[in-house]
């Protein structure tokens, strides 16, 4: 098993999952409390622009008040421009609501419990915004980090936006679905507990999935609901890997397949594993594992990996 994606997800889970938390929590507290927590809201979100401005300058020397500045400053694609970007579009998004909520206060005509309403309101939109902001923002560095020649930062783009797909998603996925479940069983290690080791093979193939099927809906899809379904089925479907591969018969073949496994991207494993079927086109994963060290759940996960980037390309 892949450790160390292991744990990445499990943070991005924790990550949506606070996130999540908060949300609701800030709409039981407007309950109670209206006119006290408007004026919370009223406060943060200023605090939360001055925060997120000094973090940035702090780390990268850069003002990211000055849209001008930003748009001079960067000439190719790097780590710093994933940060930098999401950090700019960020307090962009902040601003807006800091403008509405300025606007709702200036109303005079309003009484203080309709203005506290809709402050509240707005609050549980910035709430709801950061984490879209977030997700839309690493798909549009995404498209920007396809044409880079920095495989680094091109790799970290995209497995920050998959992580916190897979995060975001398997917070609204319940495992009683019994089809969910018994697709999960057929690829989990059986190792560990079965819960830990379903919810770990969800994360995992959110993780592969959840790019390809997000990017046809991100413009109207805010809440994910319609990715969340495709997820799904497509994992209830055992939706895996058929190689491009298969069908190849001659050495030139093989070996521009093998080109374009490294043009793309794949990490040393997935390299691997893409080689490893390549050369034996019908081999199945059981087959794989054996030869390779790998557990067949690790197999699948890396085939629906290897997929994503085939098809990104």
């Amino acid at each position: 098993m892949n450790n160390e994606l292991n744990a990445q997800l499990d943070s991005a889970f924790r990550n949506a999952d606070e996130a999540r938390a908060k949300r609701e929590l800030l709409k039981q507290l407007a309950e109670m409390d209206p006119v006290r927590t408007a004026k919370f809201i009223i406060d943060d979100i200023p605090e939360q622009r001055k925060r997120t401005r000094k973090e940035i300058a702090a780390s990268f020397g850069v003002d990211i008040s000055d849209a001008e500045g930003l748009r001079g400053r960067y000439s190719r694609f790097s780590v710093e421009v994933v940060v930098v970007h999401h950090a700019w579009n960020l307090y962009e998004a902040l601003g807006e609501f800091q403008r509405q909520i300025e606007a709702v206060v200036a109303d005079a005509a309003l009484s203080e419990k309709t203005q506290a309403a809709r402050i509240c309101a707005l609050g549980v939109d910035v709430l709801q915004m950061l984490e879209a902001n977030l997700l839309h923002s690493f798909h549009e560095i995404n498209k920007l980090a396809a044409s880079s020649s920095d495989e680094r930062a091109r790799r970290y783009a995209q497995e920050a936006l998959a992580a916190r797909l897979a995060g975001h998603l398997a917070t609204r996925i319940s495992l009683r679905n019994s089809r969910l479940r018994k697709a999960l069983d057929d690829i989990r290690e059986h190792n560990k507990p079965p819960k830990r080791e379903r919810f770990e093979a969800l994360l995992r193939e959110l993780f592969a999935l959840a790019p390809m099927i997000w990017a046809g809906y991100h413009n109207d899809d805010l809440d994910l609901r319609a990715t969340r379904s495709a997820a799904v089925r497509r994992i209830e479907r055992h939706d895996v890997l058929v190689p491009p591969e298969a069908e190849l018969t001659t050495f030139a073949a093989r070996e521009a397949a093998l080109k374009r496994a490294h043009d793309v991207g794949l990490t040393p494993r997935e390299r691997e594993l893409f080689t490893f079927f390549v050369e034996n086109p019908q081999a199945k994963n059981a087959e794989a594992a054996r030869a390779l060290g790998m557990a067949e759940g690790t197999v699948s996960s890396l085939k629906s990996r290897i997929r994503k980037a085939l098809h990104a390309a």
